[in-house]
């Protein structure tokens, strides 16, 4: 889950569905015990997952808002990267909870709430216009949206 940045004319987009931030740390995280406070998360070293090299992400955008800031310790690419070095390390990670649950079946890191008051972040499917005809480009954006209860 990325911050939203401008498109060109030639991206289209379509809202898949609202998504709620959780925090993913190992199961046996010496500081982050069974419920997660503003101040215990805000000591913890962060991941911060994002595809550009610069910039914060939608929770870092949510935390200024409230004249907070985190530590981040370390960026990647990819959330599967970065759950499995959540639980392996005392780093954590804040993430859509669709996705953290997919991804920490294999690793059984906990989830635990935002610990936050913040609202649903919009997850949107992106193609480009080229494809905006295209019979399977068109079928795979319907199984998309079906998949999320939006088709």
């Amino acid at each position: 889950m990325d911050v939203r940045l401008a498109l060109s004319d030639e991206v289209r987009r379509q809202r898949i569905n609202a998504e709620r931030l959780v925090v993913v740390a190992r199961p046996r995280h010496p500081q982050v015990k069974r419920e997660l406070d503003l101040e215990t998360y805000l000591a913890q070293e962060h991941i911060l997952v994002s595809s550009r090299r610069r910039g914060f992400g939608v929770e870092d955008y949510e935390l200024s808002r409230h004249g907070l800031k985190r530590r981040i310790r370390l960026r990647c690419q990819h959330y599967f990267a970065a759950c499995r070095v959540v639980s392996e390390t005392d780093l954590i990670l804040t993430m859509a909870e669709r996705y953290a649950r997919i991804v920490n079946r294999l690793f059984r890191n906990r989830m635990l709430p935002f610990p936050l008051k913040a609202p649903d972040y919009d997850a949107y499917l992106y193609w480009h216009a080229n494809a905006d005809a295209d019979p399977a480009n068109q079928w795979l954006r319907k199984r998309l949206m079906e998949a999320f209860g939006r088709g």
